[in-house]
């Protein structure tokens, strides 16, 4: 079990750091992972969340929001997402293949994971 994921390399430093896995709360079925941090002078939490789109296919998100526990009003503001390839392990998020997320707010380059 991966509890601990690190994000390094990223065109945003704000985003590098140590994901704790968060035990109590899931998106898409799965645990979620989150790092503290700021967001242009805002304290929040950045995180690394599993979505399935409209159309079936899987991928996760890297994002920043002000509540770790989103509302429903709540939108995270999102930067960099890896879709899962056909057949790959949906559980945990993707080490490598991660975009920036387009009408995010994501900056090149987009960065590996390692756990």
């Amino acid at each position: 079990s991966v509890d601990l994921i690190v994000v390094e390399g990223c065109g945003f430093s704000e985003i590098n750091g140590a994901y704790k896995k968060e035990l109590h709360y899931e998106t898409d079925g799965v645990a979620e992972f989150f790092m503290l941090g700021r967001w242009e002078g805002c304290g929040g939490f950045f995180r690394i969340w599993r979505f399935t789109a409209a159309n079936g296919v899987k991928g996760w998100n890297i994002s920043w929001g002000k509540q770790l526990y989103r509302g429903e009003q709540e939108e995270d503001i999102l930067f960099y997402s890896a879709h899962i390839p056909s057949g790959g392990n949906a559980d945990l998020p993707l080490k490598s293949g991660w975009k920036l997320v387009r009408r995010g707010q994501g900056k090149s380059p987009a960065p590996p994971l390692r756990w």
